[in-house]
């Protein structure tokens, strides 16, 4: 799967860990897109979603448990419901 990714790095790279808002805003500057346009994907909702969220990007959490009241855009337990879902939004666009 090496040549899959566009971008990757760890979070301890930045010399911050998640949830600290300085390794998603090295993704989003990797990417260079505005982070209402990055879907971040995390199975941690406080390290994940949260962190993610709170530099504006949008969310997906894998999860056994889903969080009530939850500020991921979805949660989901298998991938062919994040499938799904994004392609209901892709074909949108």
């Amino acid at each position: 799967i090496e040549n899959l990714w566009n971008v990757a790095f760890s979070s301890e790279e930045t010399g911050y860990l998640k949830p600290n808002p300085e390794p998603f805003q090295r993704l989003i500057a990797e990417f260079g897109r505005p982070a209402e346009r990055i879907l971040y994907v995390g199975n941690s909702y406080h390290y994940d979603v949260v962190g993610a969220r709170s530099c504006g990007m949008k969310t997906a959490h894998i999860t056994r448990r889903l969080h009530r009241n939850s500020v991921a855009d979805l949660q989901f337990r298998e991938f062919h419901e994040l499938r799904a879902w994004l392609s209901t939004r892709l074909s949108a666009e």
